[in-house]
């Protein structure tokens, strides 16, 4: 590891604390850069799970999202998500009231506050569990490229839950990269009139797992 900026630094693929997991998908970041607790996390035994779901997700989804997060935490799961809105919001949150770390993959530079209305959970989490991103202090990335992120959240994790999403949903590109790189894809099923529900129903007929306990979804991680 070393230190880029103060409170900042970076850990390269020859690094022999890289994550376990990330360095084994297709294309792993050749480096990346972190705020927060790097060596409280044991990446090659520990039980990461990513959580992506809908930036507008429906009172269902955000009921099982708080008590799903707040019970998988506390059971020891390193909950991984994007600090988006929404579900991703929940879920850092949940983590943290339970008083363990979570992991937050940006898709812009190290030091940049997206969205803003999550400033205040960034430096929670930067100060309780981990910030993680491809781009360094200051790199300007365009919303285009945020998407490569996702490959990182699911790349950390042996499994990944879907918590509901849109047709063509952003949800949906971390749920593929998690296909192509071996990972169990999770499902919370949903109502079918609902349009949150699109996303879930998509990868239920591809094959996922359909989950309805947290017993469901300890079990594959």
């Amino acid at each position: 590891m070393t230190a880029v900026q103060p409170n900042i630094s970076q850990v390269s693929l020859e690094s022999q604390n890289y994550p376990y997991l990330l360095k084994q998908i297709p294309d792993p970041p050749k480096h990346f850069y972190y705020r927060g607790q790097y060596d409280r996390f044991k990446w090659a035994k520990g039980r990461f799970l990513a959580v992506v779901g809908s930036r507008r997700p429906s009172a269902y989804g955000c009921k099982i999202a708080h008590a799903w997060a707040s019970q998988l935490a506390q059971q020891g799961i390193i909950l991984v998500s994007g600090l988006a809105l929404g579900i991703d919001t929940i879920v850092h949150q949940e983590a943290l009231k339970a008083g363990a770390p979570t992991i937050a993959v940006l898709g812009c530079a190290i030091d940049y506050i997206y969205p803003s209305e999550n400033r205040k959970l960034y430096w929670q989490i930067a100060n309780q569990g981990l910030i993680i991103s491809e781009f360094g202090r200051g790199t300007r990335v365009p919303k285009s490229q945020f998407v490569t992120r996702n490959r990182i959240i699911s790349g950390l994790c042996k499994a990944v839950l879907l918590i509901e999403g849109a047709n063509y949903s952003g949800t949906l590109i971390t749920v593929r990269y998690g296909l192509e790189q071996g990972r169990e894809i999770l499902v919370l099923p949903g109502p079918i009139d609902s349009a949150t529900s699109a996303a879930p129903l998509i990868m239920l007929k591809q094959g996922a797992i359909p989950v309805s306990s947290v017993r469901e979804i300890l079990s594959a991680v």
